[in-house]
């Protein structure tokens, strides 16, 4: 059985549960052969899925967000790309067809693409995912008051497509308000999903007196990290950030600091989550999924523009999941949140949070597919 697994490219979170889940599928089934189609993440993939049943085929997805030059989402370009794109369907039909009809079923995040391309073909999807792309262009419409003559005609057109053959796998946390999570073909796993990296460690009780500074996948919190080296210089804590994303000069100023350890690659700074007394980072829905599993008290920072991230940390702040920040809040009040963050309190609710959640996400969705495929 071929199953085709698409990834939306943006950060490496979505990366890092298809990852787990497609460990589980091969492991729990010797009949399965999984073909990642990637384009940005095809590296990422092959270092972490090493097996002779897996195979990689480049792929550029047709859907994409555009971002400006501090990282944060580009509104109007992504709306415009958003529309432009489902509404040339001569042009999506030829990147359907390079995708190949010899796949048996598809699973991705929610891909547009997949959607098209399982109604295309008359193959089942499977959808994993706590909000959907037709969410976040009902988001961008609505919030940012954009207009189109085309917009309710396209829009529909996108549900419909993800409704057709696609079976919703729905996560915790996942957005209420979302039309294409509400459909009745939908599982809800009751488990979070965590990387088999983070998995096989154990929240550590004995923590390191560090506090890891993360500038995620999407690269969005550079500017602010960069921002910060005099609070930084000036504090008695020790920091662990991935310099080699940072503008030169202040990579060289934050390697004679005694006080910083520099991180060079994504999978080593998310290695230290469990190992340190707290983290700072961009609200993603992984990165959120990891610091609950590790029990390790967080501040979430807001990221401009950005629909998912501003409801991922609705939710944070609803539940009381962890300390939310705009970056001009941890600039301005850097050391009283470090403070916070450190406090017996927050450690207290970290360990909470933790127990409020279960983390075999993987290991459900994955016999969950493999069950619906064989019924």
């Amino acid at each position: 059985m071929k199953i085709g697994v698409f990834i939306s490219e943006e950060g490496f979170g979505h990366a890092a549960r298809q990852i787990a889940i497609c460990e589980r599928l091969i492991a729990h089934d010797c009949n399965v052969k999984l073909i990642f189609f990637s384009d940005k993440r095809t590296e990422f993939l092959r270092s972490r899925i090493n097996h002779p049943r897996a195979e990689f085929r480049n792929y550029s997805n047709p859907y994409y967000l555009i971002k400006d030059s501090l990282a944060s989402l580009d509104i109007e370009n992504t709306y415009n790309h958003f529309l432009t794109t489902l509404d040339n369907r001569g042009e999506l039909i030829d990147r359907i067809l390079e995708i190949s009809s010899d796949i048996d079923i598809f699973i991705s995040d929610g891909v547009p693409i997949v959607s098209q391309a399982s109604s295309f073909f008359h193959k089942k999807s499977y959808s994993v995912q706590h909000f959907s792309w037709h969410w976040l262009l009902v988001k961008l419409h609505t919030q940012y008051h954009l207009r189109d003559p085309n917009y309710q005609k396209i829009a529909m057109n996108m549900l419909e497509d993800f409704q057709k053959y696609t079976a919703v796998i729905k996560l915790p946390l996942s957005f209420s308000d979302d039309e294409a999570l509400s459909q009745t073909n939908c599982f809800s796993c009751s488990d979070l999903i965590i990387s088999p990296d983070l998995l096989s460690s154990v929240p550590c009780q004995n923590r390191r007196n560090l506090i890891l500074l993360m500038d995620n996948g999407t690269n969005s919190l550079r500017h602010t990290l960069e921002s910060l080296h005099d609070h930084i210089a000036q504090s008695n804590h020790s920091f662990a950030l991935r310099t080699s994303t940072l503008n030169p000069a202040i990579q060289n100023y934050y390697s004679i600091l005694s006080n910083i350890e520099s991180i060079s690659t994504t999978r080593e700074m998310h290695s230290l989550i469990p190992e340190s007394s707290a983290l700072i980072a961009r609200g993603g829905f992984n990165t959120i999924s990891e610091s609950l599993y590790s029990s390790t008290p967080c501040a979430l920072i807001n990221e401009n523009n950005n629909p998912e991230i501003s409801a991922n940390l609705e939710l944070i702040r609803s539940h009381q999941l962890g300390i939310v920040l705009e970056a001009e809040d941890l600039r301005k009040n850097f050391a009283d949140v470090i403070n916070l963050l450190l406090s017996d309190e927050s450690r207290r609710a970290a360990i909470k949070n933790h127990l409020t959640f279960q983390y075999d996400g993987a290991n459900i969705v994955s016999n969950y597919i493999l069950k619906s495929i064989n019924a």
